[in-house]
């Protein structure tokens, strides 16, 4: 039985222009896929309650800081692993991606627990209202605490696309966004 085999990607051998069609629109589609759901949620929001698209708003640097490092992290991460690969040395391509867990744990960790302290000064300093500073707090510290899936997300994205594995990490993020979409629905 004659199978189609799959064309690996040969960053040394083939042309530019092709490589980036095979790698950018399951990119373009992830972040698209977040940006709308940003956008959806602060609809939905908005709708329930001006107070708590207010709080939103607040706390949006902080996520923004979040994903700036996490996201940084992970391209160091796959820069790091494509040199690696890019030498044949698929031992220490390995060995960066490990620590790219660590990496993933400490930052999340990190921010969890200065979040945690320091989320009532920050709600206190960004509004008056007691009922918007309460919001902020409670959301701050749900968004801090729960970040763990952002930052591993960041990491295991840019190591698969390290070595050239560009749907997976698309298919993944789309199944998260879809389950938080429909929480209550059981995988048959």
């Amino acid at each position: 039985m004659d199978r189609v085999k799959k064309k690996e990607l040969d960053f040394g051998n083939d042309k530019i222009f092709s490589i980036l069609l095979r790698l950018a629109p399951p990119v373009m589609l992830a972040q698209l896929i977040q940006a709308l759901y940003n956008i959806i949620d602060s609809f939905f929001i908005g709708n329930y309650s001006e107070s708590g698209l207010t709080a939103l708003s607040i706390i949006y640097p902080i996520q923004l800081l979040m994903i700036a490092l996490a996201v940084g992290t992970g391209v160091g991460i796959n820069t790091l692993m494509a040199h690696f690969l890019g030498v044949d040395n698929k031992e220490k391509s390995d060995e960066t991606a490990g620590v790219g867990n660590f990496l993933a744990f400490a930052m999340w960790f990190v921010f969890a627990l200065i979040c945690w302290f320091i989320m009532p000064f920050y709600a206190q300093i960004s509004t008056n209202s007691q009922e918007i500073i309460d919001e902020v707090i409670v959301y701050g510290r749900i968004v801090c605490v729960f970040s763990f899936g952002l930052f591993f997300e960041s990491i295991w994205t840019k190591v698969m696309q390290a070595t050239g594995n560009m749907k997976i990490p698309m298919i993944a993020q789309k199944a998260a966004k879809d389950r938080r979409k429909y929480p209550n629905t059981k995988n048959t």
